[in-house]
This record gives structure tokens, C-alpha cells and sequence, in this order.
């Protein structure tokens, strides 16, 4: 199967962030905030405060309070941390993987997800999927078939996409600052691995098709091939669920832990899908370096908003945190499936 190539203006989402206004805590002063928050004792209040809407703001009061805003959502995600890695765990104490796809394994090998997860409540505030309610069928498909619940790879997809005027996601989505494309805005060597990693919906499609050498790895000749299926719709959502209960399962493996909620679930997740697995455990931890921060803030939001943003925060990895987690709280949350 294969597809046109994406339109030059089918920008993602994630490229289209427009550069905030100018902060108003001095860079000493912020430091200080995010830095004292993050070891304070109240580290449920503050994962609370990152998983709800709090952090947003109303358009006609962004242009005045987005510093705030961003200052607050970095200062709850660096609080979160201390819940999601826990170096010296409580002897005896209750921990609850944050891989909800990974908890419990069934009779094939694979791990299912945990009942709770399974029946997660989707919240009241969750978005419709309104428009997109034709991807519905697939998104239940790859829920069915992952454990990951559907709303959360609804969210991925929503907060990836590109979208039409009326809110559609668009298949043909390609961010042109890398090689991200689909609805799910797989770089091109995320899609070949999803298609070599055993197991995924992706792989034995590859299989089928004769994709894949003696050794699993894709054949050379037929990588355009594979990568065009980036613009197929259901092969997108199929990978996005892949690619989700592998991130939870890394991070688990990594030490990962949280409350088993939708939206804990679904925002993790996401930076796991936005970051890469080795990015994303850097990131909830604190160390993303401020070279490798920079980088990838000018690839979401381009050298002059990506150089404003820094120049106005202490270094490159806090305002790459201070624009990632204001995202997150605006754009990712879970989607109801009628």
C-alpha cells in the first residue's frame, strides 16, 4: 500500500506552538522555585496539578499569564518525578507500574494490561472525539488487541496529528523540521524498528509481505514501501498502541512507577511517544542534557522561538521542560470513544 507524500503545509501540531510571551520571574528566581518545588514534600499535590487543566490558561489571558503558566506546569512535572522514580522504595510498600501493558502476563507470553487500567473511567473532561469519530472501530481494535486503553491512544494521536480547520486529524501530517510523519509522527527509524520489534501489529504485517530478511530487519528495497504506511491511518493508530505498551513497559523497567490513572497513564506515555524511550527517562528524571534539550526544542518549535524561549530561561533543558509540559497539560488528554 502506498500514498501520496504529505502536502508541504501539513505541519503537526507539536510545530505550531507560537513563542510565549516574555516571562516575568527572573531566571535566578525561577530556578530557585522549580528547584525547592521539586524536592518538596508534597508530591501528590504536585503530580495532581500536572495531570489536571489547572496549568492551562483561557486564550484572553495567555498573552499576560502563559510565564506563569509554563513556570507552574514545569514546577508540578519536576515534582511528579519524585513519585514516577523512586531510587530507594519503602520496604513493604505498595508500588504500582506505570505499565499498564505490561502488569500481568497472559497465555501467550505477552503481558496484559491490569484490570484497572482496562476499566480506567474515562474522565468527564475528557475531549469528544467529535470529527474523528470515524477512527473509533481502530482505536478500539488496537485497545482490544494492546490493552492500551483507546482513549489514551486517542490522546497520542491528537496531540500529534496535524488537523483540518474543523478538527479532523490529518494522515498525511509530516513535520517538515525531521522525518516525522502520520498521524502518529513516527521518525522513519521508529517505524522500521516498530516493524522489527516481534509481536507488533506492524511486524507481521512486514512479515506478511516479505519485508523482512532471515535476521528481522527490513530489507533495504523494501523500506519505501514500509514507511509510506506512516500515511495509512489504521497502520498508525495500530503502531502508536505498539509503541505506547513498549514505552510503559521500558520505563517500568526502569524503575517507572505511578498511580494506575487514565490520565497518569495517558501523559506518560505521550513523553515517552514525543521523547523516545532514553530521552523520556532522562526527561522525568531531571538530567536531559541542556545541548540535547536545545536540540530538540528547535525541532518542535524552530531556531528563533527555540533561541527566545532559551535566552529567557536559566538554560536550554528548562525551557525545553517549560514548553513540553505546558503542552502536555493543554493538548494530551485522554478521548472518549463512543
Amino acid at each position: 500500500m502506498s500514498h501520496a507524500p504529505a502536502p508541504p503545509g501539513a505541519i503537526p501540531a507539536l510545530a505550531r506552538t507560537a513563542p510565549a510571551a516574555p516571562q516575568r520571574l527572573s531566571p535566578a528566581a525561577r530556578a530557585r522555585l522549580i528547584y525547592g518545588e521539586a524536592h518538596a514534600g508534597a508530591a501528590t499535590r504536585l503530580w495532581e496539578a500536572m495531570l489536571g487543566d489547572r496549568v492551562d490558561v483561557a486564550p484572553v489571558q495567555r498573552r499576560a499569564s502563559v510565564a506563569e503558566g509554563n513556570a507552574t506546569a514545569s514546577i508540578a512535572f519536576d515534582g511528579a518525578m519524585a513519585t514516577i522514580f523512586r531510587a530507594d522504595p519503602t520496604p513493604g510498600g505498595t508500588t504500582v507500574s506505570l505499565d499498564a501493558a505490561a502488569a500481568h502476563p497472559d497465555a501467550s507470553g505477552r503481558r496484559a494490561p491490569s484490570r484497572s487500567i482496562q476499566n480506567a473511567a474515562v474522565p468527564p473532561t475528557a475531549a469528544p472525539l467529535g470529527p474523528n469519530q470515524a477512527y473509533a472501530p481502530w482505536l478500539r481494535a488496537a485497545a482490544d488487541r494492546t490493552g492500551v486503553p483507546g482513549p489514551a491512544i486517542a490522546a497520542i494521536v491528537g496531540a500529534e496529528a496535524a488537523k483540518a480547520h474543523d478538527g479532523r486529524w490529518l494522515p498525511l501530517s509530516r513535520n517538515p523540521r525531521s522525518s516525522a510523519a502520520g498521524l502518529g509522527q513516527f521518525l522513519a527509524r521508529t517505524w522500521i524498528g516498530e516493524a522489527e520489534r516481534a509481536g507488533t501489529w506492524l511486524h507481521q504485517l512486514a512479515s506478511a509481505n516479505g519485508w523482512l530478511n532471515p535476521q528481522g530487519r527490513v530489507r533495504r528495497e523494501a523500506q519505501s514501501a514500509l514507511l509510506a504506511l506512516r500515511y495509512d491511518a489504521r497502520a498508525a493508530i495500530e503502531t502508536v498502541a505498539d509503541h505506547a505498551r513498549h514505552n510503559l513497559e521500558q520505563l517500568r523497567t526502569a524503575g517507572a512507577s505511578a498511580s494506575e490513572s487514565l490520565e497518569a497513564l495517558t501523559r506518560t506515555a505521550y513523553v515517552a511517544h514525543h521523547l523516545g524511550i532514553g530521552d523520556a527517562i532522562r526527561f522525568l528524571r531531571g538530567a536531559l542534557d541542556p545541548a540535547r534539550a536545545a536540540r530538540l526544542l528547535v525541532a518542535q518549535i524552530g531556531v528563533n522561538a527555540a533561541a527566545d524561549r532559551i535566552g529567557r530561561s536559566v538554560d536550554a533543558a528548562v525551557a525545553h521542560r517549560s514548553w513540553l509540559t505546558g503542552f502536555i497539560a493543554r493538548a494530551v488528554k485522554p478521548r472518549q470513544i463512543s
